[in-house]
C-alpha cells in the first residue's frame, strides 16, 4: 500500500482481454476508453487454442522434472553465487556437475549473455569495498594531551594504540593484495570458473542458431505479447531491449522442449507476474499460459520454476547451505520489490500521460497526470518519479528541437510547481 486504501499496481492481476472501467480519478469531461480489438476480445481463445487438452493434460511434479528433466538456470541465478560462500558454491557445483555428466544441463544463450553483461559489477562490488576498508582502516586516531602525560591510564592507551599500528599497517597491506586477485581475475575467478566446467559449448543454446530465426518478426511478436498482456516478458517492457530478453530465454526453453522431447525445470529467482502465479509477493507456480503453450509446441512436456535453494534441496544438499542460499534469494527478491516501487509511480505516470494525450492536448495531459500522481502516491516515491519525468520531458523537447537555455530553466521550473509539494528547485 502506498497510502490508506491505495493498492499498489504491482499486486494487481492484469485482467487480459477486458475494457478497462472508468476509475474515480477520471473527469467528466474525459471520453470513454476505445473499444477492445478483436484481438482482445478473443484472447483467451489465441492463448489456449486447445482446450480440450488444459482439462486432460497432467504435468509431471517436480520431484520428476528434477530427475528426468532438462534443468536450465536463469541469469540471477548464476549472478547469485557471487554473494554466497566458497562452501555453497561447491554444493552448487556438485549439483550441477552432476546434471551435465548425464547431459540434461543447459544455458540460453540470453543467459550467458546477461550473466557476462553483469559479472563485472559482482567483480567490482567487492573490489570497491576492499578499497574503502584499505582507506578507513585505522583512521580513528587517539588525542594527545600532553598534561595527561604520567596518567597510567593514558600512558596505557598510547602504547596499545602504537602496536595496533603495526597490526593496522599489516591489514592494510592484505588489503591491497586481496584487491590484486580481484583485478587479476581474467574470467578465471570462483564463480566463472565453475560455470566453464559445467556448461560445454554444445550445452549452451541460442534461438538464433535456428534456420527460421527472423529478429524482426520476433521483436514484433514481443510488441503483441507485450500490449496483451501475454507472459513472459512483459514486464520488463520499460527496458532498453524492450523486455526481449526473457523471451528469448522462453524461446530457448521451448527449442530445448522440443528438441529434446524432455520436460524443462527451469530455475529461476523471477518472481514477477509475467512468470509466476503469485500471493502477496511471493511467487508460487508458473503462469497457466506458460505450462499450456510449452506443452502445446514440445509435444505433452511439462514446464516448471524452481528457485536454486529448492532445487539444492531436491538433490539432498545440506539444510545449512541451502537455508543460506534461501536467505540470499529472499534478501535479492526484496531488493527487486524496492526498486519497483521506486520505479513504479513514474511508470504510472508515464503511462497515464501517454493515455490523456489521445483526449487532449499533451501539456495539458501531461499536467492532468502530475495532479493524479499527488493524490495516488505519498512524497518519497514521488520524488523519484518526478526527477525522472522532468528529465525525460527534457530529453522529449531536446528531440524535438524545441530546448535553448532559457527553455530549460523554464520547463524545469513549470514541472516543480506542478508537483507543488516538493516546491520548485
Amino acid at each position: 500500500m502506498t497510502k490508506d486504501n491505495k493498492a499498489n499496481p504491482e499486486d494487481k492481476k492484469e485482467t487480459k482481454g477486458s475494457p478497462s472501467k472508468p476509475t474515480q480519478q477520471q473527469t467528466a469531461g474525459e471520453e470513454a476508453k476505445e473499444a477492445p480489438s478483436l484481438e482482445q476480445v478473443f484472447l483467451r481463445d489465441d492463448v489456449y487454442p486447445d482446450a480440450a487438452s488444459l482439462i486432460s493434460f497432467q504435468p509431471k511434479s517436480v520431484d520428476e522434472l528434477a530427475k528426468t528433466g532438462l534443468v536450465v538456470p536463469d541469469t540471477n541465478v548464476l549472478l547469485l553465487l557471487f554473494k554466497t560462500d566458497a562452501r555453497s558454491i561447491n554444493e552448487v557445483s556438485k549439483v550441477f556437475k552432476s546434471l551435465a555428466v548425464e547431459k540434461r544441463l543447459y544455458l540460453p544463450g540470453q543467459v550467458a549473455r546477461e550473466f557476462v553483461t553483469h559479472r563485472g559489477d559482482h567483480l567490482l562490488a567487492p573490489l570497491q569495498a576492499f578499497e574503502r576498508a584499505q582507506s578507513d582502516w585505522g583512521k580513528a586516531v587517539i588525542p594527545r594531551y600532553p598534561f595527561l602525560e604520567g596518567q597510567q591510564e593514558y600512558d596505557e592507551c598510547h602504547e596499545l594504540c602504537d602496536k595496533l599500528k603495526e597490526q593496522v599497517k599489516l591489514v592494510r597491506k592484505k588489503l591491497g593484495q586481496i584487491k590484486r586477485v580481484i583485478s587479476n581475475y581474467s574470467w578465471d575467478d570462483p564463480v566463472s570458473n565453475l560455470y566453464r566446467e559445467c556448461f560445454p559449448v554444445e550445452s549452451v543454446i541460442d534461438p538464433a542458431g535456428a534456420t527460421d530465426f527472423d529478429r524482426e518478426k520476433t521483436y514484433q511478436e514481443v510488441v503483441r505479447r507485450s500490449e496483451l498482456k501475454i507472459p513472459p516478458g512483459y514486464k520488463d517492457a520499460g527496458k532498453d531491449d524492450g523486455g526481449i530478453g526473457d523471451y528469448l530465454i522462453w524461446l530457448t526453453l521451448i527449442q530445448l522442449g522440443k528438441e529434446e522431447h524432455k520436460s524443462v525445470l527451469f530455475i529461476s529467482g523471477d518472481e514477477k507476474a509475467d512468470w509466476m502465479e503469485r500471493t502477496g509477493k511471493q511467487g508460487i507456480f508458473p503462469r497457466s499460459e506458460l505450462i499450456d503453450e510449452f506443452r502445446r509446441e514440445s509435444n505433452g512436456e511439462t514446464f516448471h520454476m524452481v528457485q536454486l535453494s529448492a532445487l539444492l534441496d531436491l538433490y539432498g544438499v545440506d539444510e545449512e547451505v541451502v537455508e543460506g542460499i534461501q536467505e540470499l534469494e529472499e534478501a535479492a527478491s526484496e531488493q527487486k520489490r524496492s526498486a519497483a516501487a521506486t520505479q513504479q509511480p513514474f511508470n504510472v505516470m508515464t503511462e497515464l500521460t501517454k493515455q490523456l494525450s489521445a483526449t487532449m492536448g499533451y501539456e495539458e495531459a501531461r499536467d492532468e497526470a502530475i495532479r493524479r500522481m499527488n493524490e495516488m502516491f505519498d512524497a518519497n516515491p514521488l520524488q523519484r518519479a518526478k526527477e525522472q519525468f522532468i528529465a525525460q520531458e527534457i530529453d522529449r523537447q531536446m528531440k524535438a528541437g524545441q530546448l535553448d537555455s532559457h527553455s530549460l530553466e523554464e520547463i524545469t521550473r513549470q514541472l516543480n510547481e506542478q508537483f507543488g509539494r516538493f516546491g520548485a528547485k
